[in-house]
């Protein structure tokens, strides 16, 4: 099932950017029919349609990152397609909103090259086709598409900033939300603790006075029924307090989902989709923060450097042990070698005597982590 909320809606930006496309192509349309030598709309329209699709769908971050990719690519080649058809240079306008949304795509220092080869390429095209160098519209246009580039990937950090911010605070909470309960648990274990050794050897040396003192009163027969059903009453008390320790001992498990939902919900961007289908239950302390320290790792890293929107789950037990299975839509290198957070997630589960496997699916290029944590106190 799906565990955190839908992707966010889109925004303004997006209206605003199909507002002024629109405008282009009304306007363009306009002209063209106002030439004596009108171009018919069947000549540009396409490629204005395929823009604003590879726009719409380049900019839904719920889609996998190379369809992604493929419909920035579709813009791209949609907008020189347009500008040269058409041969009216406010449709230039379209590759500055190109620039905008390429900066969402890769690091500023890229984008920027990038969208400077773009830049000099149209215009050479452009050039060719109107028989002049048209180097004066080539700076002008070159410096509003730069503008664009830098005004988005400094939005784009932004909002990178927030979501990491949103992660760390969901961490956060997951984290106060785990101590509170290992807190309860110690606080279990001390009240058991002096239940047994206070009350319960009180209760044990009053039962054997009682015992004594009914063995000296055999002669009085009343004396000593009273102190028989005193030394009864005294016995059933220590046997319910030896059940209540008993019962404190050995039912103190950890509430880790709940800290586990506090956590998955507020991730930020990911659609989560959890599988917990076993009745497996927690009641040691240093298990709990493994299992959410490599859950809170794992995320991390398909926010920071997978570029995925779902990412998957399963915790299931299986002859007392926990086994974590996570995985994204993301891509890696295909020369992928794990980091700091990858080792220090395989460190943790090292020290907690269970075992930790990376491997990277050759067809999709994304990697799959699976964990495998003892979930006995005899195997570890």
């Amino acid at each position: 099932m799906a565990q955190n909320k839908a992707l966010p809606d889109r925004d303004k930006r997006d209206v605003l950017a199909i507002a002024t496309w629109a405008v282009i192509a009304l306007l363009a349309t306009y002209i063209m029919q106002k030439q004596s030598a009108s171009l018919p709309w069947y000549h540009y329209w396409p490629f204005l349609l395929s823009y604003i699709g590879g726009y719409w769908f380049a900019t839904d971050r719920r889609l996998n990152p190379t369809v992604r990719t493929s419909c920035l690519v579709v813009m791209l080649l949609s907008a020189i397609c347009t500008i040269t058809i058409l041969q009216l240079e406010f449709t230039v306008i379209l590759t500055i909103i190109w620039a905008a949304v390429l900066a969402y795509f890769t690091s500023p220092k890229r984008a920027t090259w990038i969208t400077v080869a773009v830049v000099v390429l149209l215009f050479a095209l452009l050039s060719w086709q109107a028989q002049q160098v048209k180097w004066i519209e080539a700076i002008l246009y070159g410096a509003f598409h730069l503008f664009s580039v830098s005004l988005a990937a400094a939005n784009h950090g932004e909002e990178q900033a927030k979501e990491a911010l949103q992660n760390k605070n969901a961490q956060l909470q997951a984290t106060q939300h785990l101590l509170s309960e290992l807190s309860r648990q110690s606080e279990r274990t001390r009240i058991a603790r002096d239940l047994h050794d206070l009350l319960g050897h009180h209760l044990t040396a009053l039962t054997i006075k009682l015992q004594v003192a009914g063995l000296a009163c055999a002669e009085n027969d009343k004396a000593k029924s009273q102190i028989d059903e005193c030394h009864q009453l005294a016995k059933l008390l220590l046997n319910d307090v030896r059940d209540a320790v008993d019962t404190l001992r050995h039912h103190q498990h950890i509430d880790f989902r709940q800290s586990l939902a506090l956590f998955l919900t507020q991730v930020p961007r990911l659609e989560i989709h959890l599988t917990d289908e076993d009745d497996w239950q927690l009641q040691d302390s240093a298990l709990a923060q493994t299992m959410l320290f490599c859950i809170q790792e794992a995320i991390t890293n398909s926010l920071k450097h997978s570029q995925s929107t779902h990412f998957w789950l399963k915790i299931s037990q299986q002859q007392q042990q926990i086994i974590l299975i996570m995985h994204d839509d993301g891509k890696v290198a295909a020369d992928f070698q794990p980091g700091n957070g990858l080792t220090g997630m395989q460190e943790r589960t090292q020290l907690y005597h269970g075992d930790a496997q990376f491997t990277v699916v050759a067809g999709a290029l994304h990697y799959t982590l699976t964990f495998t944590l003892p979930n006995d106190e005899e195997q570890r």
